[in-house]
């Protein structure tokens, strides 16, 4: 009976102090003039350094399941770690994430073609020499790898960064050959929207322990973060 009730209160304990850390980091975004990039601004108000696995290049739609990157759902073309761009109806009904694959001109599959298998050879050899650099066995483990250190950002206690990113709802993810997220908003009705980030902290075992050793300065973040919420106007 006492050591459940120890345990019990180590885990609130730790509850507290851990949601206590995250609650300093936070995000706040604004859209531009002309509606084509979200400004964004990540603050780290702790007093401690981060490494937070952040893809600045583009947003994604949201999933339930998008904050875990396993073997099976793994696609070296999706940005796992952009922001999810969430809208709401009425600020409370979520609007559905559609997801399908990018319309190209049939008259020019050869160049289409030759440019993707250009690029997915180039990157072949990357992995390739990533994976020996790194000493890590299985292909898959080296690219998610590869993915998420490229996209850790380093943010000092009481410092912040700043990106901007297009925002294209037809287009979330921003990307050409993958898998395109989008929204369809209808004209007259009110929306609201805001960026969340979902960091599972499993992520990190892919991790070699040379690269944690690495980061031994810096907290690796672990947890979601929701901004500000902005009216979608038309």
């Amino acid at each position: 009976m006492i050591y459940k009730i120890i345990k019990i209160y180590f885990t609130f304990v730790m509850l507290f102090i851990t949601t206590k850390f995250y609650t300093q980091i936070r995000i706040t975004w604004e859209l531009d003039s002309k509606k084509e990039n979200a400004e964004v601004t990540v603050y780290n108000d702790s007093d401690k350094n981060i490494a937070i696995p952040l893809d600045t290049l583009s947003l994604q739609g949201y999933y339930s399941d998008s904050d875990r990157i396993t073997e099976k759902n793994w696609n070296k073309d999706y940005p796992f770690f952009a922001l999810t761009l969430n809208i709401y109806e009425n600020s409370k009904k979520r609007i559905k994430t559609n997801s399908g694959a990018p319309y190209f001109d049939m008259s020019k599959f050869e160049e289409i073609k030759n440019k993707k298998d250009s690029i997915q050879n180039e990157y072949n050899f990357v992995i390739k020499q990533w994976q020996a650099k790194n000493k890590i066995q299985k292909d898959f483990t080296a690219q998610i790898n590869y993915y998420l250190l490229k996209k850790i950002l380093l943010i000092k206690s009481k410092d912040k960064i700043k990106f901007s990113v297009i925002y294209n709802l037809r287009n979330i993810t921003n990307t050409e050959n993958g898998l395109h997220d989008s929204y369809q908003l209808e004209f007259g009705k009110n929306y609201f929207a805001s960026l969340t980030l979902n960091i599972n902290s499993l992520i990190y075992k892919y991790l070699t322990k040379d690269q944690k050793q690495e980061l031994k300065k810096y907290e690796l973040f672990e947890g979601k973060i929701e901004s500000n919420k902005i009216e979608l106007k038309d």
